[in-house]
């Protein structure tokens, strides 16, 4: 069967009456396909099989249509042509995806420019706006670290050739500066975990180094294994050298991953934990046995004890340099007093167990109820009966600490019955061995993460609440000085 198609002009009016014409010329045997030129003519084409071609060219010829022409194509020939379309299509499509896969690589170092550019750009500009300014003079009014006073002086008398005139005064009582938290490189990025929480007021302490180290012992204690310690250490340098290498919180968070990973390789030695015991090391300091637990428990409480009377003394020390004597007496003093009289009273207790110890077991017990009656008489001389009562307060928040024994014991059996039980898998079979494997794999994997999450949440609790919570004051503003930041780009 071939078919003819007839190409023809119409007048738009009439086009709507001539579907009917070529339907009854052709017995239904004809179509009609259209496209309007303009509101006046339409173009049609009119699709008719080939023995119905004269009775419809007479249609048209009489109902006044304009014929441009008649082009004959058999039904094969039109599905061989849509398919070369078809074909053409799909090449143009994927020359097209590959040409849009290339556009990011070709055009991502520019576009990284051109980020770098804007962002420095707007900095300035919005600086602008924090100018003074009258007919001939511009007024900067701004912050700057104490430390860079002399550069930015001279700097300043440089390009303004001396016509500048600079003041610099020191804050008084009554202004707020914003805080810039300066540290030694190494404890730079711990900087971070400040933030997350609040900035220091300008004139507060800050207690980075103390959280960078603290916060590193708590980790690595509550992880407590070689091999866990080692993947978050090398998924630290990944974060911190591959995927942050543009991303300043990234990489500071990746760096943070090294330094507690190497804590916990550390303590993991020390207490002999490898891969939940599949290797037993024989330079283990002290085992995490049944029978060592409670002195286990016992070190998590005595750093409790120190991380908590650090945080009472620079409470202390912000009162004397406030001048504040009396409270700092009363309220850090007493609270000084009350842990020391019960580590005496604890120690006392403790001591008789061994022998050459024993007659200093009386004399420390003595020295410790001494002391805590002492605390007992200065609270009801300055009617500061809380300071008695706040007993329960400190012991309540050291006991708080047993979270890190607590956690390292859960993550340690966790790894020891995965193990236990992969081997156990790989004396079976050959079947026995790949299981075992894939058992081992996947649950340390998931044990290795649990603990990790586990031991970053506790150990900034542990930070936020129990020792933040003796002195920290959340006033800060963060200081963001007016300077060129390049991510991408470097000047040569």
């Amino acid at each position: 069967m071939a078919l003819r198609f007839i190409t023809c002009l119409v007048a738009t009016e009439k086009f709507n009456k001539l579907s009917k014409i070529v339907e009854d010329s052709s017995k239904k045997r004809a179509t009609v396909l259209s496209a309007h030129i303009s509101p006046k003519i339409t173009f049609g084409v009119v699709v008719v099989v080939e023995d119905y071609l004269e009775k419809v060219l007479l249609a048209l010829t009489q109902f006044g249509v304009r014929i441009v022409g008649v082009m004959a194509l058999s039904v094969d020939e039109i599905i061989a042509q849509l398919d070369r379309c078809l074909l053409d299509l799909s090449e143009g499509k994927e020359e097209a995806l590959k040409e849009v896969d290339e556009l990011p690589e070709k055009w991502r170092k520019q576009l990284l420019i051109l980020k770098d550019q804007l962002l420095i750009e707007a900095e300035r500009l919005n600086a602008y706006s924090h100018f003074g300014k009258s007919g001939n003079e511009v007024v900067v009014h701004g912050w700057a670290p104490a430390k860079e006073i002399g550069k930015l002086t001279n700097l300043i008398n440089e390009e303004t050739k001396g016509t500048a005139t600079i003041r610099v005064a020191i804050p008084t009582e009554l202004e707020k500066p914003p805080t810039l938290l300066d540290n030694p490189r190494i404890f730079k990025p711990f900087e971070r975990l400040i933030e997350v929480f609040a900035l220091p007021f300008y004139r507060e302490f800050d207690p980075t180094i103390i959280l960078a180290i603290t916060f590193t012992i708590f980790f690595g204690v509550m992880v407590s294994d070689v091999l866990y310690g080692a993947l978050i250490s090398f998924f630290g340098v990944v974060l911190a050298y591959k995927i942050g290498r543009f991303d300043k919180y990234l990489h500071d968070l990746g760096l943070i991953l090294i330094g507690v990973g190497m804590s916990s390789i550390i303590f993991g030695f020390l207490i002999g934990s490898v891969v939940g015991g599949l290797i037993v090391p024989k330079w283990s300091l002290i085992k995490l046995t049944p029978i060592n637990i409670l002195l286990f428990f016992g070190l998590g409480f005595l750093f409790g004890v120190f991380h908590i009377s650090i945080g009472i003394l620079i409470a202390l020390w912000k009162n004397v340099k406030q001048k504040l004597y009396l409270a700092a007496f009363t309220e850090q003093g007493v609270s000084l007093l009350i842990i020391l009289s019960l580590l005496l009273i604890g120690a006392g207790l403790n001591l008789p167990k061994y022998h050459w110890l024993m007659d200093f077991g009386p004399i420390f017990i003595k020295i410790g109820m001494a002391l805590f009656g002492a605390c007992v008489v200065i609270a009801i001389v300055t009617f500061k009966f809380e300071r008695v009562t706040g007993i329960i307060e400190i012991f309540a928040r050291v006991v708080s600490y047993s979270r890190l024994v607590a956690i390292a014991i859960s993550g340690a059996m966790i790894a020891h019955a995965i193990t236990l039980l992969a081997l156990k898998l790989m004396a079976l079979s050959l079947i026995g061995v790949i299981l075992g494997i894939f058992a081992m794999v996947i649950g340390h994997f998931l044990n290795c993460a649990l603990v990790i999450v586990a031991a970053f949440i506790h150990s900034l609790r542990l930070e936020y609440v129990e020792f933040f919570g003796r002195f920290f004051e959340t006033w800060g503003k963060k200081f963001s000085p007016f300077r060129v930041e390049r991510q991408f780009t470097v000047i040569s």
